[in-house]
């Protein structure tokens, strides 16, 4: 029998309480020897799959997770959630 593939990804739970967990971005496989940091990450908001309702969330909602789930062809990560995790640019101009 063949071994499920892991990937660990960047996840947040629907709010609506179904308990459904969004996948938002892929870090890698899993066991890299290192816990994921999210170095930061403004508010944003995404639309559920599951109940279709527009949820906000916060870089306290963000967790990774271990998944036996090989991203589909084409995976791409939630647009809203990259944007908030780029670095904000400073008001003279330049990133920071």
């Amino acid at each position: 029998m063949s071994e499920v593939p892991c990937f660990t990804y960047w996840t947040v739970e629907c709010k609506s309480g179904m308990s459904e967990i969004l996948v938002l971005a892929l870090i890698g496989p899993c066991h890299l020897g290192r816990i994921p940091y999210l170095a930061q990450c403004r508010n944003f908001e995404v639309v559920c799959s599951v109940c279709g309702v527009a949820h906000r969330y916060s870089r306290d909602d963000v967790r990774w997770k271990d998944l036996p789930l090989e991203p589909p062809l084409g995976f791409r990560a939630d647009p809203a959630f990259v944007e908030a995790t780029l670095p904000e640019p400073h008001p003279d101009g330049e990133e920071h």
